[in-house]
C-alpha cells in the first residue's frame, strides 16, 4: 500500500514497512544509537571491573552487552528485512535478558536494603520477576506481526519493578542520594519503553494502513523518544556505578535462616570447666 505523507509543500512516500526493508529510518537508526551507547556504557563497566571486585558490576556488564548485541541485532534486521523475522525474534530475546539482569541487580539491592531478612528473592518478588521475564521471552519468540510493540510493554514492566525495588531500598535508606538517582534512571527506561509501545499501533508498522493518520509525529519518531530515555537512563546507571558501586553479597535462594553480616571479631569466653 502506498503512502505520502504531507511534509511543507512537498509530499513524501513511504513504503510498506511489512513488504519493504529499511522503510522506516529513524527506527533501525535508533536501535543502532542504543547499541553504541549501551556498548560504550559497559566498557566502562568492564574497565572498572578489571581492577576492582565488585559483585554488581558483573550485572552491569550482562545489562549493557546483552543490550547492545540486542539493540545492533534489532538495527540490522530492521534495515535489511521486512517485517517481523528470527532477526528481530532474537534481538527482542536479548533485549528481555538485559532487562531481566539489571531486575536481578535491583532485587540483590533490596534484598541487602534488609539485611538478608525479608526473604524477597524467595518468596514473591523474586517469582513475579522470573514469571515477567520468561513471559517476555516467550512472547518474544511466540507472538508474531506486533513489531516491538509487546516486547516493549514487558520490558515496561520490567523497568516498572526496577523502579519498584529501587524506591523500597531508597524508602528504607533514604539518607543514600545513590538510591534515589537509580531509581530515576529505571524510571527514565520505564518512560521510553512506555512510548514505545503505546505510539507503536499509530506510528509503526501498524500505522501504515492508515497513512499514519493518528501519528503525532513522524513515523518511527516513538523510537526517537525511547532511545533518548533509555540512554538517559543507561548513562545514569554508569555513573553512579563508577562513582558509587553497589556492594552487596548475591544471597541463597535457598537458605532458611537469615545472613548475619560480618562485624568485628569477638572472643569467644571459654568453657566454664
Amino acid at each position: 500500500m502506498e503512502c505520502w505523507l504531507e511534509n511543507g509543500h512537498s509530499l513524501t512516500f513511504i513504503p510498506d514497512p511489512e513488504h519493504t526493508p529499511g522503510a522506516h529510518q529513524t527506527t533501525f537508526n535508533c536501535f543502532y544509537a542504543g547499541a553504541a551507547a549501551f556498548f560504550l556504557c559497559g566498557l566502562c563497566i568492564l574497565r572498572e571491573r578489571c581492577r576492582r571486585d565488585v559483585a554488581s558490576d558483573d550485572f552491569y556488564l550482562l545489562f549493557f552487552f546483552l543490550g547492545a548485541t540486542g539493540h545492533a541485532c534489532a538495527g540490522a534486521a530492521l534495515q535489511a528485512t521486512a517485517g517481523d523475522n528470527w532477526g528481530t525474534a532474537v534481538a527482542k530475546v536479548l533485549m528481555v535478558l538485559s532487562s531481566g539482569a539489571l531486575l536481578l541487580d535491583s532485587c540483590c539491592a533490596l534484598e541487602n536494603a534488609y539485611h538478608y531478612q525479608k526473604k524477597f528473592l524467595k518468596r514473591g518478588f523474586f517469582g513475579l520477576c522470573i514469571g515477567l521475564l520468561a513471559g517476555g521471552l516467550l512472547t518474544a519468540l511466540l507472538v508474531w506481526g506486533s513489531h516491538f510493540q509487546v516486547t516493549m510493554y514487558f520490558l515496561a514492566a520490567l523497568a516498572l519493578l526496577c523502579c519498584v525495588a529501587r524506591a523500597t531500598v531508597w524508602y528504607v535508606e533514604p539518607e543514600s542520594v545513590e538510591n534515589f538517582l537509580r531509581f530515576d534512571s529505571a524510571a527514565s527506561m520505564l518512560a521510553g519503553a512506555l512510548d514505545a509501545a503505546l505510539f507503536e499501533p499509530r506510528c509503526g508498522y501498524a500505522g501504515h494502513p492508515s497513512c499514519y493518520a493518528k501519528c503525532p509525529w513522524a513515523p518511527g519518531m516513538h523510537f526517537l523518544i525511547w532511545v533518548v530515555c533509555t540512554i538517559l537512563g543507561g548513562l545514569g546507571m554508569t555513573i553512579l556505578q563508577l562513582c558509587a558501586p553497589e556492594h552487596w553479597a548475591f544471597p541463597r535462594l535457598w537458605r532458611d535462616q537469615p545472613t548475619v553480616r560480618s562485624g568485628p571479631f569477638q572472643p569467644v569466653p571459654p568453657p566454664p570447666w
